[in-house]
């Protein structure tokens, strides 16, 4: 008798878990259907930029990346992360409107790195699941 009495609450829970897990499943399906509508694509006109060789004269080195809202919401940069001490960056921090265009300038400072070779980058973060990598390299002398 106590066997029996432990099946309706055991099936009771396992049912209960099972209809949470579905519509909370499905639940979770539509809130990502909904995030998409806010979702930018851009794209950049390029991503990775070569300044070549350069004296250690003249150790600032800058260039503008520039990237066109592809989606038909607004696109906004939330973060830029560089990827050492080295490089500052300045970017469109207005919202990008769907066909228009935005940039991120990034600057390499020489002035405390090691004459030779660099590669860096730069992550930057917008309402869009995908992280655009740019990428700076050169060769000070």
């Amino acid at each position: 008798m106590n066997d029996m009495n432990l099946n309706g609450p055991l099936l009771y829970s396992i049912f209960l878990w099972l209809f949470v897990s579905v519509t909370s499943c499905s639940h979770r399906t539509s809130q990502n259907q909904e995030n998409n509508v806010f979702t930018a694509q851009v794209t950049f006109n390029d991503s990775i930029h070569d300044f070549g060789t350069f004296s250690s004269d003249n150790p600032t080195q800058k260039y503008i990346f520039f990237f066109m809202n592809r989606s038909n919401v607004p696109a906004v940069i939330l973060n830029v992360t560089p990827s050492c001490r080295c490089i500052s960056t300045e970017y469109t921090r207005e919202v990008v409107l769907p066909g228009k265009s935005g940039k991120v300038e990034v600057t390499f400072d020489g002035t405390k790195s090691a004459v030779g070779y660099f590669d860096k980058s730069v992550q930057i973060r917008m309402n869009s699941p995908h992280t655009y990598t740019l990428n700076i390299k050169g060769h000070m002398e």
